[in-house]
């Protein structure tokens, strides 16, 4: 009895280590505010909370989802840019209890700003 309770205590001990060690994946979906329609290719970037500084980044997929693996427990700044988009920040906690974080849908605004014309001209030599 004894030693089963032994190796049920060690299973236990290096499943938590090893939960642990791995770090936990966030994912989640990005989509348009305004139509709702999904964003592709939406470049996402982990900051620390403390510094700002980069932990790691990725790129949403075809769907508009995505992942970030492996990260540690700790207080971190997720950041979303899409050309023609508003750039957003959200604050996200990242614990020990589970080796995956959903965040959900993330919604960017389209930016508003009106670009000025560009006018393009050349002049010819005369031969």
């Amino acid at each position: 009895m004894k030693f089963f309770l032994s190796l049920c205590l060690v299973a236990f001990l290096s499943t938590v280590s090893y939960t642990q060690t791995t770090g936990v994946s966030i994912s989640g979906l990005i989509k348009n505010k305004t139509d709702k329609t999904i964003l592709p290719f939406v470049n996402i970037v982990l900051k620390t909370e403390k510094d700002s500084a980069f932990v790691t980044g990725t790129v949403s997929n075809e769907e508009g989802r995505f992942t970030l693996s492996n990260i540690k427990s700790g207080n971190y700044i997720l950041q979303f840019s899409y050309t023609g988009f508003e750039l957003k920040s959200q604050p996200v906690l990242v614990g020990s209890l589970s080796s995956f974080l959903d965040i959900g849908t993330i919604e960017l605004q389209q930016d508003s700003k009106q670009l000025q014309e560009v006018v393009v001209s050349t002049m010819q030599d005369d031969v």
